[in-house]
């Protein structure tokens, strides 16, 4: 991998903090359960397992870019702001190298919170 050339899509593997140990490598590239999803995917999901989206999280890096991709615009709901987060991993495909980080309950949840 390392002998690829820097533009070539398997080499961005090689990014990860995980490709240099053999635990890690093991876990990013060869792990028997690992799925891909995107982030319209995981909101389908949300959708239809009627969950709301609370917080997504990015690191300070991603925040900035995502404040300024988006300065301007008007506020929206936590299923449109997963939306504008795929959009900017779009254009920039690095942005999310790990895992996304995201808290949801299930729709209407906070109404009921408490009462019993």
């Amino acid at each position: 991998l390392m002998g690829l050339p820097h533009d070539d899509p398997a080499r961005r593997v090689t990014h990860s903090h995980d490709f240099y140990s053999s635990g890690g490598l093991l876990d990013l590239v060869y792990h028997p359960c690992e799925h891909s999803f995107t982030l319209t995917e995981i909101g389908e999901m949300l959708e239809l397992l009627d969950l709301d989206l609370i917080r997504f999280q990015s690191s300070m890096h991603g925040e900035k870019l995502y404040s300024q991709r988006f300065a301007g615009t008007p506020a929206c709901s936590a299923a449109h702001e997963l939306e504008r987060w795929g959009l900017l991993e779009r254009e920039r495909p690095q942005l999310f190298s790990g895992l996304y980080i995201f808290w949801c309950q299930k729709r209407g949840a906070q109404e009921t919170l408490g009462e019993s």
